[in-house]
């Protein structure tokens, strides 16, 4: 995974994201979103935006 794929994946994140948010209920709105994300690329893209 390079760094346009985090970019994009952590832009997606920042648009779905809600204070009352549940890991799991996150990495299941970014897979709707993006069904390639992988478990590992939503955590490192977490990171990547903040």
């Amino acid at each position: 995974m390079d760094a346009t794929e985090l970019q994009a994946i952590s832009e997606t994140l920042m648009r779905i994201v809600t204070p009352d948010m549940m890991p799991k209920q996150l990495i299941r709105a970014a897979r709707n979103e993006r069904p390639n994300a992988s478990k590992n690329g939503i955590a490192r893209a977490v990171f990547f935006s903040t």
